[in-house]
């Protein structure tokens, strides 16, 4: 498969978000018996360490935010969970207290008239 087909398969142009260069090698993925790994696996990690040196602090800044992101999703969801027991634990006391005051009226001898 030609290495546009690939691209287009994979929706790389998609990814404009994200990747704004990529490089596709042809290679073999599993080298066969007693047969060196293809070198073409090389030359690609060596490409990409190389594309992620150069663009270190753009990458940086942009996993930076995106984990802030998540963390402040996070924090958000944890104080819905707790609101929610809360809330809860609020039923569930009103309902004992209701109970319990049911209880005691039961027991309480009614007023004469």
């Amino acid at each position: 498969m030609a290495a546009h087909e690939i691209a287009q398969k994979l929706e790389l142009d998609q990814l404009t978000q994200y990747v704004h260069r990529y490089n596709i090698l042809p290679c073999y993925a599993l080298a066969p018996p007693n047969k060196p790994v293809d070198p073409q696996i090389k030359k690609a990690l060596t490409w990409l360490g190389d594309s992620i040196d150069e663009d270190f602090e753009q990458l940086n800044r942009r996993v930076d935010k995106e984990r802030k992101e998540v963390e402040e999703q996070e924090r958000l969801a944890l104080e819905e969970k707790k609101k929610a027991v809360r809330e809860r634990k609020a039923k569930e006391e009103q309902a004992l207290r209701e109970k319990q005051e049911n209880e005691e009226r039961k027991k309480s001898p009614s007023p004469s008239s």
